[in-house]
Formats: C-alpha cells, sequence, structure tokens
C-alpha cells in the first residue's frame, strides 16, 4: 500500500510485527524464538514435532514422564540450536517434545544423558552419537523462499489479502437494523 508523503514522494507502508503473524494465521502478539520467516516457521515446526511425540509417545524425552499437554511443553533440541548450527535446528531427529524444566540446563543439567538414552531407544542405537557428529557441520540459512516452501509442504499459506477497514462510524449492530 502506497501514500504520499508530505514531501510528496510515494512510499511504502511497512507491516508491522502483528500484521505479519496475522498474515501467517499466528496470534498477533504470539512470542517466536526468531524474527521473520525463521520465527514463523520455527512456531509451526515447534508444534508439529510436540504434537508428533505426545501422539506417539506421550512422554518427555528426557525424563521419560507423562505429558499433559503437549501445547505447554517446549520442543528441545538434543544438540543446542547454539551449538549444533542450522543444519540441525530443525532437524526433527533433534527436536523432541520436552517438559520445560528439562529444557533448561539450569534446572536440570544432565536431561541430556536422558535424551541421548531415549533417542537410542525410539530411532536405534547410535542415534545420538550420529547427531554429535553432525554438529557445527556448514549449511546455509534458507532463503525467503525456501522458507515460505518449507512453510507450503506443511500445508502453512501466508494470507495476502487485507480486510478492508470498517467506515468511520459504522458498527455492526447498525448495520443488522
Amino acid at each position: 500500500m502506497a501514500f504520499r508523503s508530505r514531501k510528496g514522494k510515494n512510499r511504502v507502508k511497512r507491516l508491522t510485527r502483528a500484521d505479519f503473524l496475522r498474515s501467517w494465521g499466528m496470534h498477533p502478539y504470539a512470542t517466536t524464538r526468531y524474527s521473520g520467516l525463521k520465527g514463523v516457521y520455527w512456531y509451526y515446526f515447534s508444534r508439529k514435532r510436540r504434537k508428533e511425540d505426545f501422539m506417539r509417545y506421550g512422554t518427555c524425552i528426557s525424563c521419560d514422564k507423562r505429558v499433559e499437554n503437549w501445547e505447554h511443553e517446549d520442543a528441545g533440541h538434543f544438540i543446542a540450536a547454539s551449538r549444533g548450527g542450522f543444519g540441525l535446528l530443525f532437524e526433527p531427529i533433534n527436536v523432541h517434545l520436552q517438559h520445560k524444566k528439562c529444557n533448561n540446563p539450569r534446572f536440570t543439567p544432565d536431561a541430556a544423558v536422558g535424551y541421548a538414552i531415549n533417542l537410542d531407544k525410539r530411532y536405534g542405537v547410535g542415534t545420538a552419537a550420529a547427531l554429535w557428529d553432525l554438529r557445527g557441520k556448514e549449511v546455509h540459512e534458507w532463503s525467503k523462499d525456501e522458507y515460505v516452501l518449507k512453510l507450503a509442504g506443511m500445508g502453512i499459506l501466508q494470507n495476502t489479502q487485507k480486510e478492508a477497514p470498517p467506515k468511520r462510524g459504522s458498527y455492526r449492530h447498525r448495520e443488522e437494523r
């Protein structure tokens, strides 16, 4: 949407963060770990991984205790996002349903031991070691187009249509009369 400024030049109105999140079907004040399309992808990817783990196992991967509601827990990494590089950030085998306390090394510093044991139980012996070997591997970060394609692959499409703002002074209850 373009409008004329005082100086007469056309400029494009920037999309607010809330409008950007709404356009991807997210709550306008949703907390995202990353900004932009990376944040949108992480939001949907983590929800998908948590729900899959809950439906299949119903337990935290670190402590193996029952999880009541997958939406209130975390999608935790075996190899931390800060150490694993981009290659392991969105690797499904590296991200699983975890209790919030198990995903915080301050509260449970040895949670990675339980995570490794349960990874090997779920995917076969050597899975944790294979992930450990992939740590720090050079992988390019996805472009905006790649994020959009990955989101489309998950069935998430951006809503580019904007609703027309209501006319001044018009209220629904008045229009219904």
